[in-house]
């Protein structure tokens, strides 16, 4: 099977790129990119003390840095 794939549009910082391509010897900048973020997340899941966001309300604290209070709402 394979994986989906999204189409999007980013700026990047040249310089930032150019060390990418220079220190990896990838050329694709989408090669670049997943292999920047699968680095992220392997160094991510190697931090005990971090947890996957599962809550709406734990992924905005995490987002923005800051605790947050979102009312609380009745199912009803």
């Amino acid at each position: 099977m394979s994986a989906k794939r999204i189409q999007t549009t980013i700026s990047i910082d040249d310089e930032l790129y150019d060390d990418a391509r220079r220190y990896t010897g990838i050329e694709s900048l989408s090669t670049l990119f997943e292999e920047g973020l699968r680095a992220l997340i392997q160094r991510e899941a190697a931090n005990p003390s971090r947890k996957i966001p599962n809550t709406p309300e734990e992924r905005l604290r995490r987002l923005s840095g800051q605790r947050i209070h979102l009312p609380k709402t009745n199912p009803d």
